[in-house]
């Protein structure tokens, strides 16, 4: 397989994770990986997976999949049970809910779990993006499982993640911004769109030269809400290709460097799970 190397485009109006895969000979998804890494560009700039092709164009591929194997993905474990409920540290690289393909936390917790279902009365209570990492809650009792779904839908849940973010984040922020849902993304919303009212306060806990490691609140849940948000204040995450972010240090993770950190509520516990692995060595690795 071809793994590194210049290509000439030769057909117009495919998404470039498309032409990638087809040329390189492997998946979409890891053609995905490296371009959320910074390894393709297109006549010398830097591309996205869902920007187009033009015939003629060339590719350059700076390593590939050959020169980059994917670290194995870790199961995801329990952390508490209590009142009906299951604490979850999810790794980045599994689904949330059991969706068309890939592992899932309601796979392990069917495994693992006595009386856990995804299609019975209970489930997973909230999602976090595939390659987020970081603390789900879960139940299997239907009425913790009401009770708690209407906690989070009246706001009364704070979620807390931490963040590595390009750029310095010099003070607090509080980004009060209505996205709407377009296609993959959420985007700012505008007369036409219906609007997701969001709300994210972000504090800088580290500030490097040019990132930052900040810690960002939440009591809305708008999908994408955290890497949208701070997108708009222009501060992508790192490994973030979706919002405009920058590549990870090579070799540390696959995805965005967003981390689910904390969930608590005045009638429920106060949770917390510390980053995973991969996280720490991003970290390591900007800090440097």
């Amino acid at each position: 397989m071809r793994v590194e190397g210049s290509f000439t485009v030769e057909r117009a109006g495919l998404r470039i994770d498309r032409a990638l895969a087809d040329l390189l000979g492997c998946g979409r998804r890891e053609a995905r990986r490296l371009l959320a890494a910074g390894l393709v560009s297109i006549d010398g700039r830097r591309t996205t997976a869902g920007q187009l092709t033009r015939a003629g164009s060339e590719l350059t591929v700076a390593a590939g999949p050959a020169a980059w194997p994917e670290a194995p993905v870790a199961e995801p474990r329990v952390l508490w049970r209590g009142g009906g409920l299951v604490a979850v540290a999810k790794p980045a690289g599994i689904h949330s809910q059991r969706g068309r393909s890939g592992r899932s936390v309601d796979d392990y917790l069917e495994r693992t779990e006595p009386g856990f279902a995804a299609d019975g009365p209970g489930g997973v209570l909230h999602r976090i993006d595939r390659d987020t990492s970081g603390l789900i809650l879960a139940s299997s009792e239907a009425d913790v499982y009401r009770g708690v779904r209407g906690a989070f839908a009246r706001g009364e849940v704070e979620k807390q993640y931490l963040a590595l973010v390009e750029g310095r984040v010099d003070g607090p922020l509080v980004i009060d911004i209505a996205l709407a849902r377009r296609r993959t993304r959420v985007v700012r919303a505008c007369r036409r769109d219906r609007a997701l009212e969001a709300s994210t306060t972000v504090r800088p806990l580290e500030v490097g030269s040019d990132w930052s490691l900040v810690l960002a609140v939440m009591r809305t849940g708008v999908t994408h809400q955290v890497r949208a948000h701070l997108s708009l204040a222009g501060h992508p995450l790192f490994g973030d290709a979706k919002y405009g972010g920058p590549p990870v240090p090579l070799g540390t993770r696959n995805g965005q460097l967003l981390h689910a950190l904390r969930v608590r509520w005045p009638r429920g516990p106060d949770l917390a799970v510390g980053v995973t692995a991969d996280f720490g060595r991003a970290y390591a690795a900007l800090r440097t």
